[in-house]
């Protein structure tokens, strides 16, 4: 005779363990499942960086690599200029701009709206995602000395947040970019940087906890 049949709550118990190991087990999985599936990528960049004004014609770039594979997605760059005219006076106008460019696998940044040509500096919270208007416009700021006028979004804001999206390998990814310009542009200051690793689904600007995904799952 099995001891378990002479004893039948022994069988019980030991059924009602196994049931429970298995339900902490499965729970276990579906965790980590859910957390490898929707999380947020988050780089905080310690100091910060500030890219200072370039030389005449030149620039001083900044390389954002967002998902940290050793191929930056977009280049953010300070660029100086000066410009000569003759006519029946001599004139020179010198430029200041902060603008960026993407690379490799960038595909494009955010803007206001469908017909505002400067790149969007959001606010903390504002949603990107598909639904917004992305666009290969790449100003954030410009600066003339001739004027003084400050042309963007940007220029003496404060910190704000720069959406973009891009591609691992065939897939779209969204993310943002905390920075701030200098009113003059001569300057501009990176701070960090986060982006969503499921395909396709919307960050929230300075996001660096759940998905947005998991939140409407819990």
């Amino acid at each position: 005779m099995k001891i378990n049949d002479e004893f039948p709550a022994l069988k019980k118990e030991s059924l009602n363990k196994k049931l429970i190991m298995y339900s902490v087990a499965a729970g276990m999985t579906l965790s980590l499942g859910a957390k490898a599936h929707a999380e947020i990528q988050y780089t905080n960049i310690e100091p910060n960086k500030t890219i200072t004004q370039a030389e005449n014609h030149e620039t001083h770039d900044f390389l954002l690599d967002l998902n940290n594979d050793g191929t930056p997605e977009f280049k953010i760059f300070q660029a100086f200029s000066t410009t000569y005219t003759f006519s029946y006076s001599y004139y020179f106008y010198s430029y200041n701009s902060v603008l960026q460019v993407a690379t490799n696998d960038g595909l494009s940044v955010m803007r206001a709206n469908s017909v505002n040509p400067y790149v969007a500096a959001l606010k903390s919270n504002s949603l990107i995602s598909a639904d917004q208007n992305f666009n290969a416009d790449k100003v954030l700021g410009v600066v003339s000395y001739y004027d003084a006028l400050a042309e963007g979004m940007w220029p003496g804001a404060g910190q704000k947040f720069m959406g973009v999206k891009f591609k691992i390998e065939e897939n779209i990814h969204y993310g943002w970019i905390r920075l701030s310009v200098a009113d003059n542009c001569g300057s501009f200051t990176v701070y960090d940087y986060a982006y969503e690793d499921e395909a396709g689904q919307a960050i929230k600007a300075g996001q660096t906890g759940s998905s947005l995904s998991d939140e409407l799952t819990e």
